[in-house]
């Protein structure tokens, strides 16, 4: 070998060995990089892949050279890859589903960088997280845009630095305005803000700026297209609140005036409900979960002489001490307030005859525990007594005309007598008959009276003087001719009123003054005259000269089965004057009695001068009472009020009508009260709509 072919030699040796070298830096580079490097021969084949397919697909260079790319790639996108492979298009990056050796699949985004006749030579770039990613910004824009279009809040965007506001579409209807009538100036919300409430929401702004509060969150009102203002609940967050200069706030607007408008109402309720607690004739007591005293009305206090405030937020413990100062029965009170069932007590008092009856109720509720009822029944033990009475004297004076009836009766069926004894008998007969008949009706009437509240009088207008004769010589039959006394002018006005009812009630009054005074005594019956503001009265005064009444026998005159008389010898059931009232207060008439022991009585029934058209006039003992102006409405609305009662007692349907006519004649300060009346009218609750009637009267 010549010394030049031993410097080739040398010389090629150095040269297989830096190509050696660099080869070897080459597929260090190559096997370093993240992404995949791949060659292919001309039938598609791996001829070299680096360590990063391994590392993505999990499969060795032992799995994969010689073998076709495409048996990598999920079915689904091979004939798209063969396509891209076969079309030698270089410049297009297209990312494929490729299966790694555990069965997952992976996206692969395909940069071919080197196309030659022998083959092609590319990337493979792993691009599964960040498609994966770029899916859950879709989904989320999507859902948020939904988000959008449902929800019925409007959504602002603040930029602070441009000070200017994106405000929604939804943000805008919520005032009535179209997508293009409101543009993004900050002056388009703050124009619309109530004066009242401007400071309020700019305060609120500037403590979130500072830091002072966690977030911004005002109520507002904001002026509506319609002229109306709407209770907006503003909220608001800066996304970048941490830098030193915060680029915008966004937040969201949510119209809450319905909800406003409901505590409005609730308080409104709340207070109605108050109110009718106050005006209940049982105190009311309500104790709460921890045995402390939550509510009292006004009712407790003039029943029982105690303070309500002084028991507020009480314990129970101290309302039974207080109680126990008043009440006897000691043992028994304390076992019923602290006992969990509902129970009933009589308390009677220490100090004097009231008694007290006690009803307890148990709440299932986690608020209110008990309610306490306290009942004022002193007057119902005296209705009792007087009722007791009542059938005492009754019992005697049904048992002497039936007990003359039935023996009479018998003598004419077991013999026989002459034409003169038997009309004698007959007569008899007759007579106890008339008296019974005469007791019976006057129970009846009274009955009817009270039913029908006046409702089937017969009002005419027509002259009282015929009506006023007519009873003196009803009475003359038993009183005597010559001992009624009429002193009238002929001048008397005509007035409104049941001719039959008043002529019932003179001859009641008149009846009495006979009874009650010397045998011929004389009975004056004269006419008076009054004036209260604008509405005339006429007077019939009914005076005699009899045994007279005490000052407290005069407060029973008209109690139901009172007699002055308690001897038994003066007939009478104790009704008749009864009977007078109730048909005087049909008539929007009142009583007067004058009386004294031993000197006499005098009786005057006032009438008012009234027109069929005008039939509702104050009574006489309120004389600052204004006069109405509407008096015929109101005077439909007293009557139908009393027809609605009627149905209501007899389980009757309410018409719609009824209750829109009724309302519009009810005075401004009962349309609360009518409210709740009308709900439980609705809801089909007869019950409580009998109970509430009673607040429209």
């Amino acid at each position: 070998m010549t010394a030049l072919n031993e410097l080739d030699v040398q010389i090629n040796y150095r040269l297989l060995e830096d190509l050696k070298a660099s080869d070897n830096r080459y597929r260090t580079f190559l096997n370093n990089l993240p992404d995949i490097v791949f060659s292919l021969d001309q039938q598609h084949c791996i001829t070299y892949v680096n360590s990063a397919f391994e590392t993505h697909l999990h499969y060795t260079q032992d799995d994969c050279l010689g073998k076709p790319l495409i048996q990598f790639i999920s079915k689904e996108d091979q004939a798209n890859f063969t396509a891209t492979l076969d079309t030698h298009t270089t410049a297009i990056n297209s990312s494929f589903k490729f299966i790694s050796k555990t069965g997952s699949l992976r996206d692969m985004e395909l940069h071919p960088s080197i196309l030659e006749t022998e083959g092609l030579t590319g990337l493979l770039i792993d691009v599964t997280e960040r498609n994966q990613l770029a899916t859950l910004s879709r989904e989320s824009q999507k859902r948020l845009a939904k988000l959008i279009e449902t929800t019925e809040d409007g959504i602002w965007d603040w930029n602070l630095h441009t000070n200017t506001v994106d405000y929604s579409d939804r943000w805008k209807a919520m005032l009535g305005y179209e997508v293009y009538e409101i543009g993004t100036a900050l002056t388009e919300w703050s124009n619309r803000v109530h004066p009242d409430d401007l400071d309020v929401a700019l305060k609120a702004h500037q403590d979130y700026f500072e830091g002072t509060t966690a977030n911004y969150e005002c109520l507002i009102r904001m002026l509506h297209k319609d002229g109306s203002w709407k209770w907006i609940l503003t909220r608001g967050i800066m996304p970048d609140h941490d830098d030193k200069a915060p680029s915008s706030i966004i937040g969201i607007h949510t119209d809450v005036t319905p909800i406003k408008l409901a505590e409005e109402q609730l308080k409104k309720t709340e207070q109605t409900l108050i109110t009718i607690l106050n005006d209940h004739p049982d105190g009311i007591i309500c104790i709460n979960e921890l045995q402390n005293v939550h509510f009292v009305n006004d009712t407790y206090s003039k029943i029982t002489g105690n303070s309500h405030e002084i028991f507020i937020n009480s314990s129970l413990h101290d309302l039974t001490s207080q109680l126990l100062i008043k009440y006897n029965d000691e043992n028994l009170l304390i076992n019923a307030l602290t006992s969990s069932e509902p129970s009933e007590l009589l308390l009677k008092s220490r100090h004097n005859s009231t008694t007290i009856k006690l009803i307890i109720s148990t709440c299932q509720n986690d608020y209110i525990n008990k309610i306490l009822y306290f009942r004022d029944i002193s007057s119902e033990y005296e209705v009792d007594r007087m009722k007791s009475e009542f059938l005492a004297t009754a019992a005697h004076e049904l048992r002497t005309p039936m007990a003359s009836i039935y023996g009479f009766s018998e003598l004419l069926l077991n013999n026989e007598y002459d034409k003169a004894m038997t009309v004698d008998i007959v007569s008899t007969i007759h007579e106890q008959a008339k008296a019974l008949t005469y007791m019976i009706n006057d129970l009846l009437d009274l009955a009817r009276i009270e039913a029908r509240m006046g409702k089937n009088f017969i009002m005419k207008e027509q002259p009282i003087k015929a009506v006023i004769e007519q009873a003196i010589k009803a009475c003359e039959g038993f009183a005597g001719s010559e001992r009624i006394f009429f002193q009238h002018s002929n001048a008397l006005p005509k007035l409104v009123f049941d001719a039959t009812k008043i002529n019932q009630a003179l001859c009641n009054i008149m009846s009495n003054a006979c009874k009650y005074s010397p045998e011929h005594s004389p009975i004056d019956v004269t006419i008076k005259q009054r004036h209260l503001g604008k509405n005339f009265y006429i007077g019939i005064q009914i005076r005699d000269q009899g045994m007279g009444m005490t000052s407290e026998q005069s407060k029973h005159l008209f109690d139901r089965f009172w007699r002055a008389d308690l001897s038994g010898l003066i007939a009478g059931t104790g009704l008749g004057m009864s009977i007078v009232k109730e048909i005087i207060d049909a008539h929007h008439g009142q009583i007067e009695v004058v009386s004294q022991p031993e000197q006499g009585t005098a009786i005057t029934v006032w009438l008012p001068k009234i027109t069929q058209d005008h039939v509702n006039i104050p009574p006489l003992n309120e004389p600052n009472k204004p006069i109405l102006t509407n008096p015929n409405l109101h005077a439909h609305a007293t009557i139908l009020l009393n027809e609605i009662y009627d149905n209501l007692f007899n389980n009757q349907y309410i018409s719609t009508h009824q209750l829109t006519t009724l309302q519009a004649g009810l005075d401004e300060s009962k349309q609360d009260a009518f409210q709740l009346f009308n709900a439980a009218v609705k809801n089909y609750d007869y019950s409580a709509a009998l109970f509430l009637i009673e607040n429209l009267k």
